[in-house]
């Protein structure tokens, strides 16, 4: 289970599209500080909220506009589709994860920062996002 092909190592976090993240901040607060989550790592901007939901891992929620900044060129339909949008996935190394996903023909859509983003096309329709 923990050795994969495409340099896996972790699972960093999962994106949701909603149209009001701010909104959410005070249900899920509640809800973290239940399970005793450490709230020092809880970041929000506007259009953007990331819960802490593990010990490196992440509930992120975006606007649909801030989602289309952070994954442009993916369609505005899949953007504003309901539910999980993208996996985040750790590598150990990202050259060598980008090697094997172009081995395989999937290709990646460019993307701003240091992460591969696998095209959608490829994958149902959710973004696969690899980071070192």
């Amino acid at each position: 289970w923990l050795d994969h092909p495409n340099g896996a190592v972790a699972l960093e976090g999962m994106t949701v599209i909603h149209d009001d993240p701010e909104s959410l901040e005070p249900s899920y607060t509640k809800f973290l500080t239940a399970l005793d989550q450490p709230l020092d790592r809880l970041w929000r901007g506007q259009g953007r909220l990331d819960l802490p939901v593990g010990h490196s891992q992440y509930l992120r929620f975006l606007t649909p506009q801030w989602a289309a900044r952070r994954y442009p060129g993916v369609s505005a339909d899949l953007l504003h589709s309901d539910g999980p949008l993208v996996l985040t996935i750790l590598v150990a190394d990202l050259a060598a994860t980008r090697a094997y996903m172009a081995s395989h023909g999937l290709a990646e859509i460019a993307v701003p920062g240091d992460r591969l983003v696998v095209d959608p096309r490829h994958t149902d329709g959710t973004i696969l996002e690899f980071a070192a």
